[in-house]
């Protein structure tokens, strides 16, 4: 009779097998649409190491960022101190200002009346009846008016453009081509040079074409062009200096026939380059530069400028030419920035113009008031920074580049780092869902969806510091800054990357032009690699179904499992997700699983543990799946048979 008993469950479970089958499958299927084994690396990372056993604490500091933005309670600490720092600094340290730029906004007199509506700071330029301007380009009036010297041309040529001859005339502002000038006024913009538009066939016999009209140069630009042409460089020159070609042509269309462009500047001087040169990216042609001694930091990549700094590099300049010009794939390259994308240095530069030298203008004598109005006594006595049991916040303020309006973020003494800096100024403008002042003015092949620091200063640098002079070193130098500059205030040069792609006709230029493709595109690679990930993921899926099946089986038909079939089944299961187990791990897992040290654990501790490790703490419709399966004892019940170790 005994033999008969339906509750046997040698004899029951086969028939539960389709129902079994069917809620692994839908278990795993769970499983990996949360592990997302493809798309989320961090996801991955977080689940597998869950393996070395970190103790709670541990594990929360490495997760924790150190940020906090105004939306108070996105972290919780022991407490609550630090967040109640927070909001007491937020409180203590808002500064009312006697001026509100929206309603009294900032005026510059000696220009053509405009109303800079799109500035991020109230900005007119004209005359405002009684109203003191804040600035002019005439001679002022009142004394507290600020004298400002605008000009594109080469301090060679006019030398109050210098600098320091300026601040001696009396300037307060300068805006030159200069970098280094107060608000600088360039040559270059996205929305005056088409930079990305695709390359054309370079189908002149001629390497080079020069636009010169200006004979008496201060440099030695017409020299460099008589000693290329002794040294075999053809030539076509469409302006008055050595003409062979009419120049009644428009200038872009003709350079875009040729594979080099002679971008000669009128005088040698830093950032003074113009038109010449930003013109000649945008025909794609190689720019063969006598002029800027930086010309290399206006390049869209290394590679893609020939530089002429003196008439002994003329012979050198010559061969690479040459060499350019009968070797495609090195031609390629050098022009490659086309489809590929420029530098993020050369983006971070004409970024500078989305946002108009004139309202550039107004956002200095803005943020100069303000500075001034900051060191009154009752400003300074801001606390800046809040001390507890646990450590110290400190109060830091930053901005990006283009705008006035400062944002509040907070680091902790123990993470006063760079890291941490840079994750809480990202983390702060995500959490304003912030678009980049420049985000409309870039070709929509150089635009992104996701936020990217690309350089974090504090404020008052002059452009050519932040650019390419000023960085901070270590984390030692961040902290002495913070510590000696209270509430200290940043700006940050952001661009939005990842989802950015190149335009396909210039893709498909490059392949016409270049002999072979000089490596994949990120986003060729992404095409490349999907149905390899799809391949990869779907063996992953069936080899942990099949140890999933294997080890239940093994549970209900043996009824026992000794320590070395539990330690194989499990590793298996989890090499098979695409993690690695040392010897040590396994004996902490081990452990784990007998804490107690009493030689079994019971079957519903190992199926919570389980799923503890995939994150499926409180999944009880798994729970009650594999109380189904487990047949071995009473259907459904608690008494599950235990794993003997």
């Amino acid at each position: 009779m005994g033999t008969q008993q339906p509750s046997t469950p040698r004899k029951r479970w086969p028939n539960l097998m389709p129902l079994f089958v069917g809620l692994v499958v839908v278990a795993e299927i769970a499983f990996l649409g949360r592990l997302d084994v493809v798309k989320n690396v961090a996801t991955v990372h977080h689940w597998a190491s869950t393996f070395h056993f970190p103790s709670t604490s541990a594990a929360f500091e490495d997760s924790f960022t150190s940020v906090s933005s105004s939306t108070h309670g996105a972290v919780e600490d022991d407490g609550g101190e630090y967040s109640r720092c927070e909001d007491w600094l937020e409180r203590e340290d808002a500064i009312r200002y006697s001026r509100d730029f929206t309603t009294d906004p900032i005026i510059v007199s000696g220009a053509e009346n405009q109303d800079w509506s799109t500035c991020s700071v109230g900005c007119k330029f004209g005359s405002v009846a009684k109203r003191v301007p804040d600035a002019t380009f005439n001679l002022p009036q009142q004394p507290s008016t600020a004298i400002v010297r605008r000009s594109m041309e080469s301090s060679k040529y006019y030398i109050e453009n210098n600098i320091n001859v300026a601040r001696r005339r009396g300037y307060n502002i300068l805006m030159t081509t200069s970098l280094s000038s107060d608000v600088p006024v360039g040559y270059f913009s996205w929305a005056e040079y088409d930079i990305m538009a695709p390359i054309q066939p370079k189908n002149e016999t001629a390497l080079a074409a020069a636009f010169i009209s200006n004979c008496g140069a201060h440099n030695f630009r017409l020299q460099a062009l008589e000693m290329l042409e002794k040294l075999g460089i053809k030539i076509d020159s469409y302006g008055v200096c050595h003409q062979n070609r009419d120049g009644k042509v428009d200038k872009v269309e003709a350079l875009k026939r040729y594979k080099f462009s002679f971008a000669f500047e009128n005088s040698n001087e830093e950032d003074y380059v113009t038109e010449k040169f930003f013109q000649s990216l945008v025909a794609g042609a190689i720019p063969v530069v006598v002029g800027a001694p930086n010309i290399q930091d206006f390049a869209p990549s290394p590679g893609s400028v020939l530089h002429i700094k003196e008439l002994d590099d003329i012979e050198s300049v010559a061969k690479t030419m040459k060499f350019l010009a009968t070797n495609p794939d090195a031609y390629n390259k050098s022009v490659s920035w086309k489809y590929d994308g420029p530098s993020d240095a050369f983006k971070a530069l004409v970024d500078m113009a989305a946002v108009h030298s004139s309202c550039r203008l107004c956002l200095f004598l803005a943020t100069k008031i303000r500075e001034k109005e900051e060191m009154a006594s009752q400003f300074r006595k801001r606390p800046c920074k809040c001390t507890t049991g646990s450590g110290t916040v400190y109060h830091l303020y930053v901005r990006e580049r283009g705008r006035f309006h400062m944002e509040s973020i907070f680091l902790r003494s123990g993470r006063l780092t760079l890291k941490a800096l840079e994750s809480a100024v990202l983390a702060k403008f995500e959490s304003l869902n912030h678009t980049p002042v420049w985000k409309n003015e870039r070709p929509e092949s150089l635009r992104g969806d996701n936020l990217k620091i690309y350089r974090i200063y504090p404020l008052g640098l002059t452009q050519r510091q932040a650019l390419y002079s000023f960085r901070f070193d270590t984390d030692a130098d961040l902290g002495k800054h913070v510590e000696s500059n209270p509430c200290a205030k940043f700006e940050n040069r952001m661009f939005l990357v990842a989802q950015a792609s190149v335009n396909p006709r210039m893709r498909s230029r490059k392949e016409k032009l270049s002999a072979r493709h000089h490596g994949l595109s990120q986003q060729k690679r992404q095409e490349i690699s999907m149905p390899i990930n799809l391949v990869w993921t779907l063996i992953i899926f069936w080899v942990s179904l099949f140890f999933v099946v294997a080890l239940t089986l093994l549970i209900c038909l043996v009824g026992s499992l000794v320590a070395k079939e539990l330690n194989v089944a499990m590793i298996t299961n989890i090499t098979a997700l695409g993690f690695e187990m040392t010897e040590d791990d396994i004996k902490c897992l081990m452990a784990e699983i007998d804490n107690d040290r009493s030689g079994a654990i019971g079957f519903d501790e190992f199926l919570y543990m389980m799923m503890a490790k995939i994150g499926e703490r409180d999944n009880k419709k798994l729970v009650r799946a594999f109380r189904i399966i487990d047949q071995c004892k009473s259907y459904g019940g608690n008494d599950h048979q235990d794993l003997v170790m």
